[in-house]
């Protein structure tokens, strides 16, 4: 049984690129294990759906307002949780993820398995610095995951 690990963000938003940085995190913890492959999504949106098909277990990270407080994190599965993001309807790149999950889903392509790890962002704006809260909490995250990972192995 294979883990896909993926990451998603955008570097140039500040918390934005948190996703990509623990995907980043966990490679280099894990380097060298076939049973686990590792994809960052910088671009969102509907890519995330060609990803997903034929994928045993799927675990996703990505900064996510949750209303907690920043840096705080939250795991859940699709099924745990309903997208109240608004879509403006400009581009197939602001659709959420939770979004793609449930068409995925519904056209039988989902993974079976699937893990979330969303992080609460304190700024999402054009920077490419991340926040020191969220660095601050980089080794958490990345430990939750790792545990996560190790119970499948």
């Amino acid at each position: 049984m294979k883990i896909t690990v993926i990451g998603i963000g955008n570097t140039l938003m500040a918390d934005d690129g948190i996703g990509l940085l623990v995907l980043d995190r966990l490679k280099e913890q894990y380097e060298g294990r076939e049973d686990i492959e590792f994809i960052p999504l910088a671009t969102g949106g509907m890519d995330l759906l060609h990803v997903l098909p034929g994928l045993d277990i799927a675990m996703i990270i990505d900064a996510g307002d949750f209303g907690g407080e920043p840096g705080d994190h939250q795991m859940f599965s699709p099924e745990d949780v309903v997208s109240v993001k608004p879509i403006r309807g400009y581009s197939l790149h602001e659709l959420d993820i939770m979004r793609v999950l449930k068409l995925s889903k519904e056209m039988g392509e989902a993974p079976e398995e699937i893990h979330i790890m969303a992080i609460q962002p304190e700024k999402v704006c054009y920077n490419e610095e991340m926040t020191q809260v969220l660095l601050d909490n980089l080794n958490d995250y990345v430990e939750v995951l790792a545990g996560l990972i190790d119970g499948f192995s």
